[in-house]
């Protein structure tokens, strides 16, 4: 094993901070949330049950000894002091997925710094993590000089150093929740279809459509893997905001990508340049690959063909002369 692998998440994060009483509040709040997490993992490992408010007490505990002033989760109505002092502000998703056949959880967390934090645009962000929880845990980390991949072991409380993250460009991966193909506008439709229609359709190459049902799981994927992962607008009554929340889902997972060299956007505008309006504010969200979340932007600013789901026209696309 390479001697950098080695190396514990504690030793990088001092590494960082060389000194700096900034860097020491973030660094100090992400070994809060280390701890944390490993607490879930042990949690989940000995299938405790409440897990969801188990997971909330074990992050509000983290977050009551970090130097953080507030936080907020998606099951508070506001966010709320945490006694801890501080100058910096957190937003968690305790636990993120459900149980169900893949029976993987995770948690995301976002450290934001400055005045009004939970209403300020996401490039705000000082620190976002995801961690996914199953046979091991792994953490997808960033204090916005790239973003790592550590391995979490909850009976100890370590983190071990994996490897630098950069997201592979040359998969044709997408995560897409194709249950939900009746509800998206017709230009979304046609972005599916020219997938499943592979090397014979308008795009000439053939796609792996793979859905998790739990986001952090397919985010930390395509952050190892590449490819792309797409929760469109939908064509219902507020579906045109999307389903994802804005500051605990879709911002700390844009920072992470885009660390890791990736894009992350509403399908038309850069995540981490969008203002909430609220603290549930809800978008939609294309991330991955670059090249595959513009393609999927091209989709979205250009009128489908008219006929374009009918079978005289059927194999007519964005990319077919």
């Amino acid at each position: 094993m390479p001697v950098e692998q080695l190396i514990q998440l504690d030793a990088r994060l001092d590494s960082w901070c060389e000194g700096d009483t900034r860097r020491d509040e973030i660094a100090r709040t992400v070994k809060a949330m280390a701890s944390a997490c490993c607490s879930i993992a042990a949690m989940l490992a000995d299938g405790e049950p409440a897990a969801d408010a188990r997971a909330h007490d074990a992050i509000t505990a983290a977050a009551a000894i970090a130097p953080v002033a507030e936080l907020w989760t998606a099951s508070l109505d506001s966010s709320v002091r945490t006694g801890g002092g501080g100058s910096l502000a957190l937003v968690v998703k305790p636990l993120d997925g459900a149980l169900g056949p893949t029976g993987m959880r995770g948690t995301i967390f976002s450290i934001l710094g400055g005045p009004a934090p939970f209403l300020a645009r996401g490039r705000r962000q000082v620190a976002a993590g995801l961690v996914v929880y199953g046979p091991a845990t792994s953490l997808a980390l960033t204090v916005g000089a790239g973003t790592d991949q550590y391995l979490l072991n909850g009976r100890t409380g370590e983190g071990r150093f994996v490897r630098a993250l950069g997201l592979p460009t040359s998969t044709r991966d997408c995560a897409i929740d194709v249950s939900r193909y009746r509800r998206w506008p017709a230009s979304v439709r046609t972005y599916v279809d020219d997938l499943f229609a592979g090397s014979d359709g308008p795009r000439g190459a053939d796609a792996d459509l793979r859905w998790s049902g739990v986001l952090s799981a397919d985010a930390l994927r395509i952050l190892n893997c590449g490819g792309v992962f797409v929760s469109p607008p939908e064509e219902r009554v507020g579906g045109a905001d999307g389903r994802l929340r804005l500051i605990d889902e879709a911002n700390p997972l844009a920072f992470l990508v885009e660390q890791a060299g990736g894009m992350a956007t509403d399908g038309t505008e850069r995540l981490l340049d969008k203002r909430p309006s609220r603290l549930q504010q809800r978008t939609p969200m294309i991330f991955g690959d670059p090249s595959a979340v513009t393609t999927f932007g091209h989709y979205m600013s250009k009128q489908p063909y008219s006929g374009e789901h009918s079978p005289l026209f059927g194999r007519r696309g964005l990319f077919r002369a």
